[in-house]
């Protein structure tokens, strides 16, 4: 426990610095909160960028006295300017009637008691799962790891290798480029975390803690906008029960951690806009970096900057009013500038060094060259989808078969009634140039979402129809209510964002997690919408009403599905393990090696390795990550970890005669994508079984006739791991067809020769392919591997090799 607790003392530490830097400030305990929460934020990435400059990352004692000296900095500056005077730009609300005051009690009820739940059930579930969220496994969580081991924030290619980055041979044919080319300050909230080796789990109550937050901080923003107590608790449940931060906060998904300080940088970008105070500006900008520093979904807010710039030019009031800001407080807007680029900059300054280019290299995923017909076709799929993908969900049955036949017979209606002229030779879909398709549009609702409601699938439930309702409303008060503008602006703020996802980006599947990191600053506006009743006419104010508890009562039935069915994480298996986590994600085998290793190198061997999962076996082991040929480390244990089923391509292959700088299969490695072969090479270890030894890794790929039936008519070998250098390898292959027949494909035939498809004896769908390996001129018998032809079946090792292999069977 003393990694636990000098953890915990850490944290208190900064915690209560940053309480105290705010403690004078003028506004309610959920302003100081929120104002302490990015501080400690802020604390943790000045500390990251300053010790990764240096080489110090990985430094405890370092890292803590940094990180601790920030926050007694802050402290002092902040203090410097006393108490801001704060204030409201927006009048006191008008009074509310007997009548609507028993209603405003009755919603706030059913609010707290909807929220109250959800927090509690999302608590219940952060702690009775190990994160299974794949891209946290595959880069989100690793990241911090790996950056702590080699001690700087440099490419994790380039760092590791000394090579440059080359799209075609370097970076990107070995390495997720998301581990290197994204932003940094998210990384830096869980640098704790991989510093003290805490338990998975805590990874994930990072993002619970990011979704109170947030929640915290629009209801800050909700009295800020002269909302009551009851509507600004209305407008923090509603944030909390908002399908994609409701999931997101359990998921780990980090558009709601980058969208959470936006959240943060609205709340005291208004309040400087009444108080001009120089904390507020300081709060603003560090808010605005720590956001942008997180996610790049920034840039698809350039149609709100567009849309605010033509909205202030066109007005007179508002042009003076925003030149006279510039003109009088110029060092305030240029500090929080300052610490907004700051804290966002570095990521891609780094990027530029190492690389040539500010960000990933992911030209599937971007409209270009620019295509109007691709931003139309999509502007009209996620539009459809921000409105009506949830409806499903709302038929929330215990019954898998009866969600899907729902989820089937409404993407069926669409798909042939409204969607059939959505083809692929529009060019709006997802897809590798002059290569594979990656997305396409499916249907409104993800076709996975009977599975239940999950990161996949979610969207912002039925807040995008009151988010109308509320820009309808502040249009029609825009010149009696002072609050009407601000209301309108925070709604189309989302809906503009969402125009640029439709214009600079290709269609991606499942899409609607995105929108976590937007909603948060748009929720207070529904707020306002609340204390709007008492201005609006009878029929109106009675439709806001019904509005608002219409949402409350259908985004509750979204969070019940998303308790009770998410198929990554739900509440009848964490009572099924009493509310412990499973242990099964790997063989004992592979967790005894890993947690007897101290210096690990997991070498990267497919996209979406889950690469957190293999740490943590060991969270407290230093980390680095090579490509598929790393250079041998006697210190270091190198891991591999090689999809089972055949679609992948890997053949783990024992090689006759022995030569221990082969690699030894460990294991079976569970993930969602199914069982993975871990195999290792290093250090001796009593895990490591010599009958297990002297494997290679043939990579290969199907070359297929197409149509109905998918035949391979020829396979391609295009790499082998884990040969000794300078080692010759002679493989020989058999086909195996469905009835039994066997083929000779080659007999005994140098690897290094193999540069073209092997064709098949027989074209064939199903049946395997028998593999055997030797040293070059060896006459011992070698035993085989059998390949699978047929997608989704798994490969079968020589029975010494599979010894132990299905320990870890789901």
């Amino acid at each position: 426990m003393i990694f636990e607790t000098l953890a915990a003392l850490h944290g208190l530490i900064l915690a209560g610095v940053s309480a105290m830097a705010v403690s004078h400030y003028r506004g309610s305990l959920a302003h100081r909160l929120t104002a302490a929460f990015l501080l400690v934020w802020f604390s943790l990435s000045v500390t990251g960028y300053a010790l990764g400059a240096v080489g110090l990352l990985g430094n405890a004692a370092a890292f803590v006295t940094v990180s601790v000296a920030v926050s007694l900095g802050a402290w002092r500056f902040l203090r410097r300017f006393g108490a801001t005077t704060g204030g409201r730009i927006i009048a006191d609300p008008a009074p509310t009637g007997k009548r609507a005051v028993l209603l405003d009690g009755a919603v706030v009820l059913i609010a707290m008691i909807t929220a109250v739940a959800a927090v509690a059930a999302t608590l219940v579930i952060a702690l009775s799962f190990y994160p299974n969220n794949f891209d946290s496994l595959a880069y989100r969580f690793s990241r911090a790891m790996l950056y702590l081991g080699q001690g700087t924030l440099r490419h994790l290619w380039v760092a590791n290798t000394g090579g440059p980055y080359s799209p075609d041979t370097g970076l990107l044919s070995h390495l997720d480029p998301r581990m290197s080319f994204y932003p940094l300050t998210g990384v830096f909230l869980y640098l704790p975390n991989a510093l003290y080796g805490l338990d998975g789990r805590v990874f994930t109550l990072n993002g619970v803690l990011c979704w109170l937050a947030g929640g915290t901080a629009v209801f800050a923003l909700s009295r800020d906008m002269a909302a009551s107590r009851g509507g600004a608790l209305i407008a923090a449940a509603l944030f909390l029960v908002a399908p994609a931060a409701l999931v997101s906060a359990a998921s780990t998904n980090d558009d709601l951690i980058s969208g959470v300080p936006l959240a943060a940088a609205v709340l005291f970008g208004v309040r400087w806009a009444g108080s001009r105070s120089p904390v507020d500006a300081v709060l603003t900008g560090v808010a605005f970096g720590i956001s942008f520093g997180a996610k790049l979904h920034f840039l698809f807010y350039i149609p709100v900057i567009a849309a605010l710039g033509l909205y202030v030019l066109a007005g007179a009031s508002r042009r003076a009013a925003v030149f006279a800001a510039l003109r009088r407080h110029p060092g305030q807007i240029a500090l929080a500038l300052v610490l907004a680029g700051g804290l966002s900059g570095p990521a891609l300054a780094i990027n530029l060094w190492e690389a040539g280019i500010l960000f990933p290299p992911f030209p599937e995923n971007m409209n270009r060259p620019f295509s109007v017909v691709s931003a139309l076709v999509n502007a009209i799929l996620y539009t459809t989808q921000l409105f009506l993908a949830p409806i499903p969900d709302l038929f929330a049955y215990s019954d898998p078969a009866a969600r899907q036949k729902i989820y089937t017979a409404f993407n069926e209606f669409f798909n042939n009634n409204v969607f059939q002229w959505v083809t692929t030779d529009l060019g709006y879909q997802a897809q590798i140039p002059n290569g594979p398709i990656i997305y396409q549009f499916r249907g409104v609702a993800t076709p996975t979402g009977w599975w239940g409601a999950w990161e996949e699938t979610v969207w912002l439930g039925l807040i995008p129809w009151l988010l109308v309702l509320t820009m309808t409303v502040a249009f029609r008060l825009r010149h009696r209510q002072p609050g009407a503008h601000l209301a309108f602006w925070l709604c189309a703020a989302l809906f503009l964002w969402h125009l640029g996802r439709c214009i600079f980006s290709k269609y991606v599947e499942g899409a609607g997690i995105y929108y976590a990191f937007v909603v948060g600053p748009a929720i207070p506006a529904l707020a306002w919408l609340w204390q709007a009743r008492n201005q609006t006419g009878r029929a109106m104010a009675m439709t806001i009403s019904a509005s608002v508890l219409l949402v409350l009562a259908g985004n509750g039935v979204l969070a019940y599905n998303a308790f009770m069915f998410n198929n990554q994480r739900n509440l009848p298996e964490a009572v099924a393990s009493d509310f412990a986590p499973r242990r099964n994600a790997m063989s004992a085998d592979v967790r005894a090696c890993l947690a007897a290793s101290d210096r690990i190198t997991v070498v990267y061997t497919h996209w979406e390795l889950s690469i957190f999962q293999l740490m943590g076996a060991n969270m407290r082991a230093s980390y680095k990550l090579e490509g598929p040929h790393p250079v041998d480390d006697p210190q270091r244990l190198l891991v591999y970890s090689y999809p089972g089923r055949s679609e992948y391509g890997h053949i783990p292959v024992k090689v006759a005669g022995p030569d221990e700088r082969r690699l030894t299969v460990l294991g079976v490695l569970n993930t969602i994508f199914g069982p993975e072969v871990t195999l290792v090479r290093g250090p001796a270890a009593p895990c490591m079984s010599p009958e297990r030894a002297g494997y290679v890794v043939l990579q290969t790929s199907f070359v297929r006739e197409g149509g109905a039936e998918n035949r391979v008519r020829a396979v391609t070998l295009t790499d082998t791991v884990g040969a000794a250098k300078g080692e010759r390898l002679e493989i020989r292959l058999e086909q195996v067809l469905p009835d039994g027949t066997e083929h000779l494909v080659r007999d005994w035939v140098d690897v290094a020769l193999l540069k073209e498809p092997i064709p098949l004896a027989v074209a064939e769908a199903d049946g395997a392919i028998r593999v055997q390996a030797r040293q070059a001129g060896s006459a011992e018998p070698a035993a085989p591997t059998l390949f699978p032809l047929k997608p989704g079946k798994e490969v079968v090792l020589p029975p010494a090799g599979t010894a132990g292999l299905r320990s870890a069977a789901r």
